[in-house]
């Protein structure tokens, strides 16, 4: 590590030790500073983003004010007001639950994805929850590190953010980010909070659905921001009748968007086309990339996560197959699985299917950005980090607080004598309530019942009757005329 580095890293342990950012003003402002300061360079991040990441300019703005949008929320996380009321609750006999504290240094590698996003949402999350970063940006010959350099440093105090080449060997960060990674395991006692980024993400079209919407859901996420996303599917279960339509939807929207893509055909996997070779058939290719179908299921799973624009599809016969598909890709849960169908349907798969998180009839345009939110933590679809993943809480409690409900029995039964009649009236209140009787109505079993009942005794019945009508007209012409 250079001398500079050491330097800079140094100062981040000084800002640890003065406890500055235990102060919600200074990191208020801190982050205000920043976004604004991003704000101002827009221009210049959209045009490095469009040379670095082959985005078209739309994706490019869209990312900015996605990462704008979600450092402004963590400016607002700071709530100055709310915390300095917090921390004075005890002084004023009341407690406060809801203090959090700060981990220390952070370490953060970002992904390429969406770098832009990448590193300023993590980072506004880092400072807002009171630690300096560590930021690790590689020596490239990309336009984008050079600028966010200089943004940093020319806007934030120089305890706040050390930018390195590389992840020091003898950084002692209280927690490190990757965004690269796969697991997420204690490294050497230091806190990991990794994303899966090698998970799969899975389509599920059902006959139910409306086919050429999620045609275009699955174009749209699959075509997006360079292709790369981790939310975009890497395989598209699609019901049996419905494969043609959807395969005729799916091309339509890729030749109707044919001027988005570049002239020249994206670049082949060869560790995947050698997977494919035998099991897949191609159904049509071009410039926009490439429709596959995957014909056997051991080359079903043994698909890994897309690195190009391609679009893998595999038949499915029911409901049972298509989750046996989808949990039979990994061992670990998929990243996403997105549903089409019926809202029945859509329960269906998405209770069944094990994936961090599951979206009905929608593959929502903010989750393309980004990496993949870390597991153990609720999704976060704007921010994809927020203070609670890089902060510990440190609640303080008020010796004249109120007290609870328990406090108050406890106190009654340590300090008096109770009999065993005022033992089983606080007990009783511990009783769970009894369910009322279920309500009978039909179930599966008893329409089963009613139905071979029905299909016995109504032939019997019209047998029946049919024999009393003809006896009662036999004997009404014998006797009666």
């Amino acid at each position: 590590m250079s001398r500079h580095a050491d330097d800079a890293i140094a100062r981040l342990q000084e800002t640890v030790a003065d406890g500055r950012l235990a102060n919600p003003v200074y990191r208020r402002e801190q982050l205000a500073k920043l976004l604004a300061a991003l704000i101002d360079s827009r221009e210049s991040i959209k045009a490095a983003l469009v040379r670095d990441t082959s985005v078209t300019q739309r994706e490019a703005f869209a990312e900015i004010y996605q990462t704008l949008a979600a450092l402004r929320s963590h400016v607002d996380e700071t709530a100055p007001d709310a915390q300095l009321a917090a921390e004075y609750s005890i002084a004023e006999g009341r407690n406060a639950v809801s203090l959090r504290q700060g981990l220390g240094i952070v370490a953060l590698e970002p992904q390429s994805h969406t770098p832009f996003f990448s590193i300023f949402s993590p980072l506004g999350a880092a400072v807002a929850a009171g630690n300096p970063v560590v930021l690790v940006l590689k020596k490239t010959l990309h336009h984008l590190p050079a600028l966010v350099q200089n943004i940093l440093q020319t806007t934030l105090d120089p305890g706040l953010v050390a930018i390195v080449p590389s992840e020091p060997a003898n950084l002692q960060a209280a927690l490190n980010i990757r965004q690269i990674s796969t697991r997420e395991e204690d490294n050497d006692g230091v806190r990991l909070l990794a994303s899966p980024s090698d998970a799969l993400t899975v389509a599920v079209v059902d006959r139910t659905s409306n086919v050429d919407a999620a045609a275009r859901a699955v174009w749209s996420s699959r075509t997006a921001y360079g292709t790369a996303s981790p939310y975009a599917p890497d395989v598209v279960l699609v019901n049996e009748f419905s494969k043609n339509h959807f395969v005729k939807a799916l091309l339509d929207q890729c030749l109707k968007n044919h001027d988005q893509y570049p002239a020249s055909k994206p670049a082949r996997d060869d560790a995947t086309q050698d997977i494919l070779r035998d099991g897949s058939k191609s159904i049509a290719s071009g410039a926009w990339g490439q429709v596959i179908e995957l014909t056997s299921r051991s080359t079903l799973n043994k698909v890994g996560k897309l690195k190009q624009r391609a679009f893998y599809i595999y038949p499915y016969r029911s409901l049972e197959d298509a989750l046996e598909l989808a949990n039979g890709l990994t061992s670990d849960a998929l990243l996403a699985t997105y549903a089409f169908g019926d809202r029945k349907t859509c329960k269906y798969l998405l209770q069944f299917v094990d994936s961090d998180v599951g979206f009905a009839n929608a593959i929502p345009t903010e989750v393309l950005v980004g990496p993949a939110a870390p597991r153990s933590h609720p999704i976060q679809l704007t921010t994809r980090y927020s203070t609670e993943m890089l902060s510990t809480p440190r609640p303080r409690y008020a010796e004249e607080g109120e007290q609870t409900q328990l406090s108050s029995v406890l106190a009654h039964v340590l300090t008096g004598r109770l009999t065993a009649v005022q033992e089983d009236k606080i007990l009783s209140k511990l009783r769970p309530e009894k369910r009322k009787p279920a309500n009978p109505g039909i179930g599966y079993f008893e329409r089963g019942v009613l139905v071979g009942g029905a299909t016995v005794l109504l032939p019997l019945l019209g047998g029946v009757s049919a024999a009393a009508f003809f006896a009662a007209r036999i004997v009404y012409r014998k006797y009666v005329r």
